[in-house]
């Protein structure tokens, strides 16, 4: 995902070369092929209490009990280090199809759409994202349905309404790939993100990795394939497309009450804005958790 000829002094200290658009989308084609012959990336619905067979520290137990009540239910996704991009696009979609938020859906495509010179401005290449991006606002388009939508010139019939069983054959299907493209290009999305506000993220950067810029910590840790995600990337990804989310923190650190929660709200976003996704955190991994009644802001 390099701008062609692009160097820094950083890449030179570090002897770090920015791959070229073709090298990544090479690397994409590689991780494909891996997956191709792995089990679902997306997991069925389960029952919350089940982890409690995974663990055998008390403190886990004690926290799955305290969320167990609001949380009924969870769905694993697969661990590659692309889990919280995964869990996070396949969450918000599933809530579209539950909600059929039509408000919601044309807002969210307005926000893609703008994506696209955003991308561009930053110097990615547009053959890297185009037919991604397209891709993921056309099921958004058919999620609504969109009768009279200005963002779909022949409007979908209500029989070729976007559902959950066919959203998750899409995220399964190693034939099309969407799973990886979509996570790809909510890498990208969020690397402008993080570049394009370097003076609210730069210090975060600082504190937590040796990158000396935004630009070199989204080079390294951002753009590449199972790169992990961390509090950072969070923020950006949910500020850049106005979505709203938690995140319950499942560990063995003790608690006198229970598993910790974290509300991200997007900035100059409505504060008491309830989320949109959940997600299940584990030291390294992000599951997608569905709440059991309304939900409410985090204390």
């Amino acid at each position: 995902m390099a701008r062609e000829g692009s160097s820094s002094s950083e890449d030179c200290e570090c002897g770090y070369e920015r791959p070229s658009d073709e090298l990544i989308l090479k690397q994409h084609d590689q991780i494909r092929e891996e997956q191709a012959s792995k089990v679902n990336v997306i997991g069925d619905m389960e029952e919350l209490p089940i982890l409690t067979k995974e663990y055998t520290d008390k403190n886990y137990f004690n926290k799955i009990a305290s969320i167990k009540n609001q949380y009924n239910t969870f769905r694993r996704v697969q661990s590659d280090g692309n889990c919280f991009y995964r869990a996070f696009i396949y969450g918000y979609l599933e809530q579209l199809i539950s909600t059929r938020d039509e408000i919601e859906c044309e807002r969210m495509l307005a926000c893609l759409l703008s994506k696209f010179d955003v991308l561009c401005a930053q110097g990615f290449d547009s053959l890297v994202f185009e037919e991604t991006l397209d891709a993921l606002m056309n099921y958004i388009k058919r999620i609504a349905s969109f009768p009279s939508s200005s963002f779909s010139a022949t409007p979908c019939s209500n029989d070729d309404a976007l559902n959950a069983d066919e959203l998750q054959l899409a995220f399964r299907d190693s034939s099309t790939s969407f799973d990886l493209m979509v996570i790809m290009l909510l890498r990208l999305i969020t690397s402008c993100e993080i570049q394009s506000k370097e003076d609210f993220f730069l210090p975060f950067i600082l504190g937590m990795s040796n990158s000396l810029s935004c630009s070199s910590f989204c080079r390294s840790h951002v753009e590449p394939m199972n790169e992990e995600s961390d509090h950072i990337h969070i923020v950006a990804l949910s500020n850049s497309l106005g979505v709203p989310l938690r995140v319950v923190y499942l560990d063995a650190g003790d608690s006198i009450v229970g598993a910790a929660e974290h509300d991200f709200i997007p900035v100059n976003w409505d504060p008491e804005s309830p989320p949109r996704v959940v997600l299940l955190y584990r030291p390294g991994h992000y599951d997608i958790l569905y709440p059991s009644q309304a939900l409410v802001l985090a204390e």
